[in-house]
């Protein structure tokens, strides 16, 4: 679609209160478990345009938060316009983020209208985005009018620092922006840091590490350049024997619902013995284990799965998926039930982005993530030959499962 400049202006000698309309600060956001607040916003106006055949609105803007809910903007209407108007997310690119859209003659004058994505989107902060306000139904003129406009500000007081977030305005009022809110919430929870070249991110560390890299075969936790799965560094897990050594992460703070992904390659030196098998990563909540992922190998393929544990000490399993011999991401999405009796928590387990294998209806609400231990999590039987090594990377959590890389 290409989009061009306004050409109809309207002043308008004076417009809307401003405290007409309350400012939504925070509202709660269920999907998430969440709740979103402000973060960008333009208030004032002081004229508008009106929506005129394929005329798009286009407005930058700088997140602060890492995740984008909703945009809010004030639309003027008059008669009864048809179709629908559209807010639409794009990046820098013009990559599509998110649409939302509501019907034209649902518009009240004046008001404040939310449109809410489906799905939140993950958002850069301190980046510059756009969104875009149109219509898909042209002005009606001659008889009986039926249009929208869309207020803004002369001269803008919207301030997203030294990237100079503008309008698509160009004219007599180049300092322009339109009236507008988004919203958001900050998901992420933690990433590994290991293009730092060091495991200092973690909280605390279980298992030997040397200054020699992932080459010294003393090391069994060990950050290294030599085949890094993203970037330049990334984490060799070695098993030395039956013990666990693993990285954790305190940061979680109880945590109902939780999403983590990293990408693991085991290749040609990780050895077990057939059914034998190691816990990946592991959750706890005090001395309980909301969920782990265990790893096993069956005659000549290596699987993947998870485990839940539900209240009054029920355990839950996902089928095995097989996990790939070259490097995949892994991602698992775990909340408890929202309620006593409501039995809706889950569990998710997701290769290379696509979902393998869940257990739902989980009666887990007594549950919550407090720590979560990645490499060889616990303690494996020691009738259980396993050996050699694999490696990890580019991990990283958010509070809310519907968040997606």
């Amino acid at each position: 679609m290409e989009y061009k400049h306004w050409q109809k202006k309207i002043l308008i000698a004076s417009f809307i209160c401003m405290g007409l309309f309350s400012l939504l600060a925070a509202v709660n956001i269920a999907q998430a478990g969440l709740v979103e607040s402000v973060d960008q916003a333009q208030e004032a106006s002081d004229w508008n345009w009106v929506f005129d055949d394929d005329e798009i609105a286009t407005q930058e803007f700088a997140p602060s938060l890492d995740t984008l809910t909703s945009v809010e903007v004030v639309l003027l209407k008059t008669g009864s316009p048809l179709g629908y108007t559209y807010v639409e997310i794009k990046d820098m690119a013009d990559n599509s983020l998110g649409l939302q859209r509501i019907l034209s003659d649902s518009v009240v004058f004046g008001a404040w209208h939310k449109f809410t994505f489906n799905t939140p989107i993950v958002v850069d902060p301190g980046v510059k985005y756009k969104f875009f306000v149109y219509t898909d139904t042209p002005k009606i003129t001659g008889g009986g009018d039926a249009y929208l406009s869309f207020p803004g500000l002369q001269v803008s007081d919207y301030d997203c620092g030294v990237l100079n977030c503008v309008s698509n305005h160009v004219g007599i009022f180049p300092d322009h922006d339109y009236r507008f809110r988004t919203y958001g919430y900050d998901a992420q929870i933690f990433t590994d840091g290991f293009e730092s070249g060091n495991l200092s991110a973690w909280s605390s560390i279980k298992g030997a590490v040397t200054a020699d890299g992932y080459e010294a075969l003393a090391c069994q936790l060990c950050v290294g350049t030599t085949g890094a799965l993203i970037d330049s560094y990334s984490l060799k897990v070695r098993v030395p024997n039956n013990n666990a050594h693993f990285v954790q992460d305190d940061t979680p703070n109880a945590e109902t619902e939780y999403h983590a992904r990293f990408k693991i390659k085991r290749g040609k030196t990780l050895k077990m013995g057939n059914l034998n098998n190691f816990k990946l990563m592991l959750a706890k909540n005090g001395t309980q284990t909301p969920f782990f992922l265990q790893v096993r190998r069956k005659g000549l393929k290596f699987q993947i799965r998870g485990v839940a544990k539900e209240d009054h000490n029920f355990i839950k399993k996902t089928a095995w998926t097989i996990l790939p011999k070259t490097a995949a991401w892994v991602e698992i999405g775990w909340a408890a039930a929202s309620a006593p009796g409501a039995n809706d928590g889950f569990l998710k387990l997701y290769v290379n982005d696509l979902l393998k294998t869940e257990k739902l209806g989980l009666d887990n609400d007594t549950f919550a993530v407090e720590l979560v231990r990645l490499g060889v999590a616990a303690k494996f039987k020691p009738t259980f030959t396993i050996s050699g090594a694999f490696k990890l990377d580019g991990f990283s959590s958010n509070k809310a499962y519907s968040w997606v890389p």
